[in-house]
Formats: structure tokens, sequence, C-alpha cells
């Protein structure tokens, strides 16, 4: 797991700064990693409205969950 860092993140449909955004998760929002082997992007699960959803975030703005 991990946490978003940023005011806003950008939830991707796929790795790409050009990818199509599916919505932005707020500060401190808990995300569950699927990948991390792209080295600038996660492939991470969140619930959203009820439902899981995969998608891509920037790494940088995320941080380690304990």
């Amino acid at each position: 797991f991990r946490i978003t860092i940023a005011e806003l993140l950008n939830f991707r449909e796929t790795p790409s700064m050009r990818s199509k955004v599916i919505t932005t998760l707020p500060i401190g929002t808990l995300v569950e990693i699927i990948d991390k082997s792209h080295r600038s992007w996660l492939l991470v699960e969140v619930e959203i409205d009820g439902v899981l959803e995969q998608g891509w975030v920037f790494r940088r703005y995320t941080t380690y969950f304990k």
C-alpha cells in the first residue's frame, strides 16, 4: 500500500502524461499497488464510489504507508 501526497493526484488509464484522467485522488488516499515494475508509474487499485478501480498514478506523488 501507498498513500497519496499531492493535493490532487491524477488517476490515469495508462502510464503516460497524455493518458486520459479517470479521476483525481485527494491527498491522503490509500492505494493498493498492483504493479510497480514501471520506473515512474504505479498501477494501483483504489475504491471510488464503492467500486474498486485500477489505474495509474505517478510514483513521485505517493509515499509508503506503514
